[in-house]
């Protein structure tokens, strides 16, 4: 064999190599979703979802959480199928005119496979969309699920689907329920109504729940290119969940009868953790708590921030009893000597005097007010080189040779990354990082940071290192896409 025939096999050798290594560090690492926080008497419990199916139990001891920025003990970790918690399960179904027999009845089997395959404490809730919103008691026996579901039949009616996710996540949070529940939407992915709530807007109410959403695409065979965006949209209320999951059998190609135990297996491996968080101590109106979660070999990060107006409101601690002095008896007073008779002229000279003091210092009052209102005005609208300054921006990235592009309003910093985590989140590209870069907004002007990403971000061609200082029109690279950047 000829010394150039062996080199161009090895070259084509070491090429394969890293193609396939390459490939191999593009799957996707594991995830961790914080959904829920519940605790008492010191012991906090905290629920996790993943973005894996395949099971992954952490070890307690490789583990760690921290609550604004104090770490503390962490006592358990369990497999959610393993624990005693219950959990509910809302399913929304939808019985618009888009929508046939024959998938509703496939719908049917699908509640019928979770009545029976749950935990005989777990309830379920099913919610029919059509012009309204329709629904059930929750229920725990499976034969009053089933027999619920059995008369369903498709209507004339039209889908608000945007509106009714935004309001059965709202009802979910303001209901009394088990800190696990799961909302499960089984539709074709059409809006027909557009009465005023956008997609965006669901997707936000979404995503700031943390209530984990699962989706399944209802749609019939050989599907429309219009058909198939509107599932493709519906999976997009999965991906902004907190570690909800899409499915679409038809696309996919896997059966209905698949659905629920994919489904079921990504409930099974949620987790439990139990933590020791006593003799926390804090006033502040948000409390942020980071779990690290590690077998020794896999690690998967999750961050989560509560609104509680107190730790010892989330941990229902009971503030020590006040202890109430005993009344001490008052002596009893002497007679005061009468005050002698001033002179009228004096009294009135007094009076006069008071009431000019009270005059100036309302007028004094009023002036620092108004001095403190205008600086604060002047601050905002100050200028410089013709820009204002700490207004916000609204960044469009353009994405070249077509394709979705994105709108973002930039005040101070926009992340951007594979992450959920992110301003920006794109899950879909895999040639993101996590959190890939991010752009700053100071003094008017735009700068992208590289947040030390695997395969870097790129400015007009060049890969930048830090801090680099963006013009309009510029073109940057991330991920696996070029995007150019505007701003008004």
């Amino acid at each position: 064999m000829r010394k150039g025939t062996r080199i161009r096999i090895i070259a084509a050798s070491v090429i394969c190599l890293l193609l396939i290594t390459g490939i191999n560090t593009m799957a996707a690492a594991r995830e961790a979703y914080i959904d829920g926080i519940d605790s008492s008497d010191g012991q906090c419990k905290i629920y996790v979802n993943q973005n894996h199916e395949d099971t992954f139990l952490p070890s307690a001891t490789e583990s760690k959480v921290s609550v604004d920025g104090q770490e503390y003990e962490i006592q358990q970790i369990q497999a959610l199928n393993e624990s005693s918690e219950k959990i509910s399960y809302v399913c929304m179904v939808d019985i618009s005119g888009s929508m046939s027999q024959d998938r509703i009845d496939e719908v049917k089997k699908m509640i019928g496979q979770l009545a029976d395959g749950k935990k005989p404490e777990d309830q379920v809730c099913i919610t029919l969309m059509g012009n309204e919103l329709n629904s059930s008691d929750f229920m725990e026996d499976a034969a009053e699920i089933k027999s619920y579901v059995e008369p369903v039949e498709v209507t004339k009616e039209d889908t608000n689907l945007y509106a009714s996710i935004k309001e059965e996540i709202e009802d979910l949070l303001k209901s009394d329920l088990p800190k696990k529940k799961y909302l499960i939407i089984f539709s074709d992915g059409a809006d027909d109504q557009a009465t005023g709530i956008t997609q965006g807007e669901a997707e936000t109410a979404v995503k700031e729940s943390h209530i984990p959403v699962f989706t399944v695409a209802m749609l019939k065979e050989n599907p429309t290119e219009m058909q198939l965006e509107g599932a493709k949209i519906l999976g997009s209320f999965a991906r902004y969940s907190s570690g909800g999951h899409h499915f679409a059998p038809v696309v996919d190609g896997y059966g209905n009868e698949e659905v629920y135990g994919k489904i079921q297996n990504y409930v099974n491996n949620s987790l439990v953790v139990t933590a020791n968080v006593s003799g926390i101590e804090t006033q502040k109106n948000t409390i942020s708590f980071s779990l690290t979660l590690s077998d020794g070999t896999e690690s998967m990060q999750a961050d989560y921030e509560t609104g509680t107006e107190s730790i010892s409101q989330l941990l229902k601690q009971e503030s020590p009893e006040e202890i109430t002095p005993e009344p001490v008896p008052e002596p009893t007073p002497e007679p005061a000597p009468e005050p002698e008779e001033e002179p009228k002229e004096e009294s009135s000279f007094l009076v006069l005097a008071i009431a000019g003091a009270v005059v100036v210092a309302v007028i004094l009052v009023i002036i620092i007010v108004v001095l403190r209102k205008k600086g604060k005005q002047e601050e905002e609208e100050a200028f410089e080189d013709g820009v204002v300054l700490n207004k916000p921006l609204e960044i469009s990235l353009k994405r070249q040779g077509g394709g979705e592009g994105y709108t973002l309003t930039l005040k101070n910093e926009i992340k951007i990354g594979r992450s959920r985590r992110c301003q920006l989140s794109i899950p879909e590209d895999a040639a993101l990082s996590e959190v890939h870069c991010s752009l700053h907004l100071r003094r008017g002007v735009v700068y992208i940071v590289d947040e030390d990403s695997t395969n870097g971000t790129y400015v007009n061609g060049v890969p930048i290192v830090g801090e680099f200082q963006l013009e309009m029109q510029d073109i940057i690279l991330f991920g696996s896409y070029e995007y150019q950047i505007s701003w008004i």
